[in-house]
């Protein structure tokens, strides 16, 4: 990979290549998530998940950046397991590089499922607290673990470093492999109740949903499937077969692409809950219409509350039913609740998307 990056003339490196790829697909990641964050509702969901992106991308180009000094690749058995590098012929910056590019992968990969748990939280809590109260834990016991590979991995990265004995970060390499399938699965777990609570609120809610709102939801069930799927894939690539991939690139790759098909996940959902919709009862008996600020909506009724705990400032309009006539329309463009034929309340301040 070293020559890869150095040469002056162009070289085929594929290390190089799922960089590109990588770092491309975080900047993706990135743009989405600020633009998601300016024009869907300011949602702290977004900002995180543009860090998280920030994150790994760091961890990503810092870990190619070690990994640039041949020596420090043989070293570590990376290029050759048959033949490595004396340590006196590894640059000094190598070993700094190495713990700030673990102290990234961290901020990436614990944010991650935070940011997954806290949205389904945000709104699973009272519904259905025993199924919140098991993820939780889950999550919990992900970060933990993440954060115990993490310290031994700076225990064995400066114990290779000192007496040339990599064996610890060879045994720690696989727990990461286990743990990463871990954490791919209970992500999975979290994203699937969340659908499975979307599908309970609009059976219960008694509502005509808006149109697509089911096919959407499909959508959203292979993007977890996808999404779980990649990260399984590359751990068992990096597992089963570790010369085809010595630097765990596909790991790399894959985790970028989670990212983004998870912004595609709020995305979707955010189109679920805030597109622009129309109540059957449009046409109110005595022909009249009324335009409420309520925003961007399904017809799924959600408790105002939102992740940053800041009520939310609507700018789309939904189009009710005013069935009192001038009057009631009237009411409703002045601020005052009204009402559709199935009851739901259409005050600015009553329902909000979680997202």
């Amino acid at each position: 990979m070293g020559t890869g990056l150095s040469e002056p003339v162009f070289m085929w490196s594929p290390a190089s290549f799922t960089l590109g790829i990588a770092v491309a697909t975080d900047v993706s990641t990135l743009v989405t998530s600020i633009t998601l964050y300016r024009r869907a509702g300011k949602s702290t969901y977004y900002p995180w998940l543009a860090a998280i992106a920030v994150a790994h991308s760091i961890d990503l180009l810092l870990q190619f950046v070690a990994t640039a000094d041949p020596n420090a690749a043989m070293f570590e058995g990376q290029t050759d397991p048959g033949r490595k590098a004396p340590l006196e012929q590894v640059a000094p910056s190598t070993i700094t590089t190495q713990l700030a590019s673990l102290f990234f992968a961290w901020v990436g990969g614990c944010g991650f499922v935070a940011l997954n748990m806290s949205r389904f939280r945000a709104i699973g809590a009272k519904r259905m607290p025993t199924l919140t109260k098991a993820l939780l834990a889950a999550t919990t016991v992900s970060i933990l673990s993440y954060t115990s590979i993490n310290i031994a991995y700076v225990y064995g990265y400066l114990k290779a470093f000192s007496d040339e004995d990599s064996a610890i970060v060879d045994l720690v390499d696989k727990i990461f492999s286990a743990w990463s399938v871990y954490d791919a699965s209970t992500n999975l777990a979290i994203s699937w109740a969340f659908v499975h609570l979307l599908r309970t609120i609009s059976a219960s809610s008694g509502n005509t949903l808006r149109k697509g709102f089911h096919e959407m939801l499909n959508r959203v069930t292979w993007i977890l499937a996808v999404e779980c799927t990649l990260m399984i894939a590359a751990n068992g690539v990096v597992v089963f077969t570790p010369d085809f991939d010595p630097l765990w690139s596909s790991i790399y790759v894959a985790e970028s692409a989670r990212m983004r098909l998870f912004c595609l996940f709020l995305l979707t959902l955010s189109r679920m809950l805030k597109k622009k919709v129309v109540t059957n009862s449009a046409a109110g008996p005595n022909g009249f219409t009324a335009t409420v600020p309520l925003g961007y909506g399904s017809q799924i009724g959600f408790p105002l509350s939102t992740l940053s705990g800041v009520k939310p400032t609507y700018g789309g309009f939904v189009t009710t039913a005013s069935p009192g006539g001038p009057a009631a329309a009237a009411a409703a463009a002045a601020g005052a609740p009204t009402s559709s034929s199935n009851g739901m309340h259409g005050s600015s301040g009553d329902y909000v998307s979680p997202l």
